[in-house]
């Protein structure tokens, strides 16, 4: 896949559960946006969680602004979507091959999962923390939550990453091949 001179290359879905799988691919843009998962209308609880898998990606700026943002080759947003999220799903991105590099591989967080960061309270079709005022590592300890599912730890900033880095990407041994997207409709009655 070549995908050049967009704001975004590709937003990856964030109101479906599964694996999106980017591969194999030169991407010259603000690039792969990762956004936190929402929970429209009345289930704050689903979906189910989600996994980004970026391999062998070849990322490049492109000249000249876009819209304002920084240009990355991925982006962690975090966003409340007004309301309406689960932000305590996990909801991971794993690296492999990073700018075609074999063996530059790690995992990416939302800057949010640092461990000091405040989880928001749950509530109404927001899916946080049980308790107002804990950070990641207390809900981690206390409820077994944290942002994204996990807290990440030893996590730093890297250039050309929105979000922090830890080391190497542990993961799915096996993702699938080429730009895959991939979910579970529930049948008919079924939440």
């Amino acid at each position: 896949m070549d995908i050049q001179n967009l704001r975004s290359g590709i937003v990856a879905p964030y109101f479906m559960r599964g694996r999106t799988t980017i591969e194999d691919s030169y991407l010259r843009n603000a690039n792969v946006v990762v956004v936190t998962i929402g929970a429209p209308g009345s289930a704050p609880y689903g979906p189910d969680t989600k996994e980004t898998i970026i391999r062998n990606v070849r990322f490049a700026t492109v000249s000249g602004p876009v819209g304002g943002g920084g240009q990355y080759a991925i982006v962690m947003d975090y966003t409340l979507h007004g309301g309406s999220a689960n932000l305590v799903k996990r909801d991971a991105v794993f690296v492999y091959g990073y700018n075609q590099v074999p063996g530059d591989d790690f995992q990416v967080f939302y800057k949010e999962q640092r461990p000091d960061f405040i989880v928001p309270q749950s509530t109404g079709n927001l899916a946080g923390s049980p308790e107002t005022g804990l950070t990641n590592a207390q809900n981690w300890a206390q409820h077994g939550l944290a942002i994204a599912g996990e807290v990440a730890t030893g996590a730093t900033a890297r250039p050309g990453i929105d979000g922090l880095v830890r080391g190497v990407a542990i993961g799915p041994p096996n993702a699938p091949t080429s730009l895959t997207v991939s979910w579970a409709t529930p049948a008919f009655g079924e939440r």
